[in-house]
């Protein structure tokens, strides 16, 4: 006979997968006519962006851009630059993704190798790692109530879910007109630039999101007046932006991803003091919209004298979010350079340091790359290298997560390298932010039946002695009695607490 059931529904991120791709993309940059030859390259870097995704069953189609920085020193020994930018395609296999899934996709650049096969081509293999998470997005019911069966034992729970009310996508326009400030000379050429998005914040208006922010910008460049002479320039572009949701309330809480879709800096042409900068870019906004729900649910049941037959399916949602929040501060003596040292640029590559995550601990360890471009002021002769600075730290988790359930990013809050003498010196200080996805298994039940069954198949009264991983439901369930009844017979006033070898009396 069916079982007359009432359930709650929720939205929620199911089916949660977690994954990285590594592939080699493989370019042959030629040099531009407007461009001298390539006697020697000095520094190659580089900035991959996704543009658009494609999530179908079993893969997913990424396309984007690798941006390729180019510092290089002509026939004539002056500095000089290329800024090219190449389009890619490709496809991410995972057996575990389906097209209902949704997420974020993260490109980093690992490595970099080039050669110079002749003055006017550059070969560059590009070693990009995709690292991927997604979920399902889509609707859950859980049981909260049984009706018109007495004989049934109900164990609740009670809890907070997250419950998805609305997603949505925003790309943003950004452009901005920049004047170098006084005391700097005019830019000849580009040689780097680097960026990041720091500042987020937003504001609930009515039912709209108002999102703002900033892009940290570093331009390294030689100058107009000297084009050996380089110097560098960091500032912030500001963005706004707008996103429209339905029916927001108090109880209403938003989580926005921001990232960069694609990024341009370049000289104004019209003012030939090269002192204005055109800075054009995309930032892309993902916005979920969700509540904090309290639910009462059943857990698990059983009937005291029927048999039970049902559907149940096990479904791992996301219930919360845990952020925990680290700085590591690194200073050291990284290396030496020749007599007559002046320091022009560094970068900070992080992108090589290994995070395992296992017995409730974060590990990260690895070495960081620190690259220098200096200047020998005794025969103006420019030079790079790139020196190590070791990291092992361990960070302690609250308790033991399953990997895929948590994302590790790190940045580089600040770096600072300077040239001592002959020593290079190196203060640098990262930001690591550990996101927790705190997850439960919810079991949905579907048409329940019941059959009635001999009660000369139970005994009355058993002894049953306690073993590792019982629970007082658990041996209550098995005997076709209740946890109450058990609890008074033994003289137990702690339900959840039993021991192992303890001899209880359970009467049915």
């Amino acid at each position: 006979m069916p079982i007359n059931i009432d359930k709650q529904k929720l939205i929620v991120n199911k089916n949660i997968i977690k994954g990285a791709n590594t592939t080699w993309i493989e370019q042959d940059l030629l040099v531009p006519d407007t461009k001298p030859d390539v006697v020697k390259i000095i520094r190659v870097d580089s900035n991959v962006y996704i543009t658009s995704k494609e999530i179908m069953d079993g893969n997913i189609k990424v396309t984007g851009q690798i941006a390729y920085y180019i510092i290089y020193i002509s026939p004539d020994g002056e500095i000089k630059g290329i800024n090219m930018s190449y389009p890619f395609v490709k496809v991410l296999e995972d057996k575990e993704i389906n097209k209902d899934m949704r997420g974020r996709i993260i490109p980093t650049i690992r490595n970099i190798i080039y050669s110079l096969p002749n003055e006017r081509k550059i070969s560059i293999k590009t070693e990009v790692i995709f690292r991927y998470k997604l979920a399902e997005i889509g609707e859950v019911e859980v049981l909260s109530k049984i009706n018109d069966c007495d004989t049934l034992e109900c164990k609740m729970s009670k809890d907070s879910f997250f419950n998805i009310l609305e997603q949505k996508t925003e790309v943003l326009d950004v452009r901005e007109d920049i004047m170098l400030p006084e005391g700097l000379p005019g830019i000849n050429e580009i040689l780097r630039v680097s960026k990041e998005i720091v500042n987020t914040e937003y504001k609930v208006s009515y039912n709209k999101i108002l999102v703002k922010g900033e892009i940290k910008t570093n331009i390294v460049y030689t100058s107009i007046n000297n084009n050996r002479d380089v110097f560098s320039y960091e500032t912030n572009i500001p963005f706004t932006g707008m996103i429209e949701f339905s029916n927001i309330s108090d109880s209403s809480k938003f989580d926005i991803e921001y990232f960069l879709r694609n990024f341009d800096v370049s000289i104004d042409m019209s003012n030939d003091t090269g002192r204005m900068i055109n800075i054009s870019a995309e930032v892309a906004l993902d916005a979920m919209m969700y509540e904090e729900k309290d639910i009462e649910y059943i857990e698990d049941f059983y009937s005291l004298d029927e048999e039970l037959e049902y559907e149940k399916n096990g479904v791992s949602v996301i219930k919360n979010k845990e952020e925990i929040e680290k700085s590591i501060t690194l200073k050291d003596n990284i290396g030496v350079v020749p007599d007559m040292a002046r320091l022009l640029d560094y970068t900070v590559d992080i992108s090589n340091l290994a995070i395992k995550i296992s017995g409730g601990n974060v590990y990260i360890n690895g070495n960081i790359k620190i690259n220098v471009m200096y200047e020998l002021t005794e025969d103006k002769k420019i030079e790079s290298k790139t020196y190590d600075m070791l990291l092992d730290t361990t960070i302690p988790l609250s308790k033991d997560v399953d990997e895929k359930y948590i994302n590790v990013n790190m940045e580089v809050m600040r770096g600072t390298v300077r040239i001592d003498g002959n020593n290079v010196d190196a203060n640098i200080e990262l930001a690591v932010m550990i996101y927790i996805d705190n997850v439960e298994t919810i079991n949905q039940i579907n048409n329940i039946k019941e059959e009635k069954i001999d009660p000369s198949l139970f005994d009355s009264m058993n002894i049953y002695i306690v073993k590792k991983g019982d629970t007082l439901w658990d041996i209550a369930k098995k005997y076709k009695t209740s946890v109450a009844k058990i609890a008074n017979t033994n003289d137990i006033t702690d339900e959840n607490k039993i021991d192992i070898g303890q001899k209880l009396l359970v009467i049915r």
